[in-house]
């Protein structure tokens, strides 16, 4: 995807990844109805104008935290686990709802990395997503906390979000968040908001370095580890967008091309298997490579 405005060439996209972060639907782990409606909204919005949508929905462990009167999101991976059971029965529900006022169907979908890291499985997710899109259905996409103990400990769905993106070759991430994007520097309490980065064509250890945590009690992903699923994402041939999910018709008027907050560019795309290889599969064991091995690698790709 190429232009000479790149904001331009998100107006073409078609294929469209959300990733939605728990400090975005929960405030103190209760689910924020009125945000998840207006949501809902901007996706049939955009699915009705013919962009094939897939939502990955963080909230889980917030939600089960709050609703069994925990002020905490678990204190041992076993409560993590217990709060991801109960909390994704409400917060499935209430997107069930939400997306039958406008007539559209949902379906829930559960991955973990180790299962993504078998390539048959890899596959057959992504036939189930395109299925599933072609049939009209939002899918609502979310790491299996209950069962995926690696996934609670390190895990994020910024980066499970830029692997759906490869998954169903998609055009655009959209990363809502609870700030505007990506800043020159950490902000600081009490003092103004630094500059806004509005573009990043490639994301270089000052950009990491710039990078700031997140202040959510709830939320498990900072900035760092949206940076990595941009660039991930990026080696997917995507766009990424990095945008606060309280700014009115927030996808809509990125999917428009609005200059809203941090567009990180695409670079050169890797193909799908090599791109699972890179950034999905686990390396394990050793390589010997001889001389002719080498050449063909480094020289032919």
């Amino acid at each position: 995807m190429t232009a000479r405005n790149p904001r331009s060439a998100l107006k073409r996209t078609r294929w469209i990844v959300v990733k939605v972060g728990t400090s975005t639907l929960t405030r103190d782990g209760e689910l924020r109805a009125a945000k998840v409606t207006d949501l809902v909204r901007q996706i049939s919005t955009l699915a009705d104008r013919g962009r094939r949508v897939v939502v990955v929905s963080s909230g889980a462990v917030a939600v089960g935290s709050h609703q069994l009167g925990w002020s905490h999101q678990g204190r041992s991976i076993r409560q993590k686990q217990a709060a991801a059971a109960v909390g994704q029965i409400g917060l499935l529900e209430l997107y069930r709802r939400r997306f039958a006022r406008r007539d559209r169907q949902i379906a829930q979908v559960l991955l973990t990395r180790v299962g993504l890291e078998d390539r048959e499985r890899f596959l057959n997710a992504r036939h189930t997503l395109l299925e599933l899109l072609r049939l009209g259905v939002t899918p609502i996409v979310n790491e299996n906390d209950t069962v995926a103990t690696d996934e609670i400990r390190f895990g994020d769905n910024d980066n499970l979000s830029a692997t759906i993106v490869n998954l169903i070759g998609a055009e655009l991430l959209v990363l809502l968040t609870d700030v505007d994007g990506f800043y020159e520097e950490k902000p600081k309490s009490g003092q103004a908001r630094p500059k806004l980065v509005s573009q990043i064509d490639r994301i270089t250890p000052a950009v990491r370095r710039a990078a700031l945590g997140s202040d959510s009690a709830y939320g498990r992903g900072g900035m760092a580890t949206k940076l990595e699923a941009a660039e991930t994402a990026a080696r997917s041939g995507a766009s990424t967008v990095i945008c606060n999910g309280a700014t009115r018709d927030v996808l809509i008027r990125v999917a428009d091309g609005e200059d809203l907050g941090t567009l990180m560019l695409p670079r050169k795309r890797l193909s799908s298997r090599k791109h699972w290889l890179a950034f999905t599969a686990r390396s394990r064991g050793q390589l010997v490579l001889d001389a002719g091995a080498i050449s063909a690698v480094v020289e032919r790709g």
